[in-house]
């Protein structure tokens, strides 16, 4: 049974590799045996090579929203930190400082809570869509 020092520390390890693969497929088996119900999103990001970006300025890590690809110039560092819109848009952020909806007009949220905080928003959000949408992103269809 994992305990929640287990988890803590696995959290912790996320912040510090956020890109790593098997870090964070250990991370969301963590995330089951505690009974969190978030446990498949991080699975489908890690499918999907889903990734935070990493902005500077915040510093913050976040998610952009797919229908602004491509309306602006963006970079490969990016490329990977795009969510479908409706996933986007069920992303809640719990951190200390949170832009959403106040920065580029919402198509871009962030926490400056670190990667596993942005991995978890957006895990989260995977849960609240409807079972059929789950299942096309379990399946690979981003």
């Amino acid at each position: 049974m994992t305990t929640t020092t287990d988890l803590d520390s696995l959290t912790a390890e996320v912040d510090l590799h956020p890109r790593d693969r098997n870090l964070l497929l250990v991370w969301a088996d963590c995330v089951q045996e505690s009974g969190e119900d978030w446990w498949a999103g991080i699975q489908v990001l890690v499918k999907c090579k889903r990734v935070p970006w990493y902005w500077t300025g915040g510093p913050a890590w976040g998610w952009w929203k797919d229908s602004y690809h491509d309306r602006y110039n963006i970079d490969d560092s990016i490329q990977l930190s795009f969510l479908p819109d409706d996933w986007f848009d069920l992303v809640i952020f719990k951190g200390d400082r949170v832009y959403k909806d106040s920065v580029c007009t919402g198509i871009y949220g962030s926490s400056t809570s670190g990667a596993a905080n942005a991995y978890r928003a957006a895990a989260v959000a995977f849960t609240r869509l409807s079972p059929e949408r789950q299942r096309e992103l379990l399946e690979g269809h981003l």
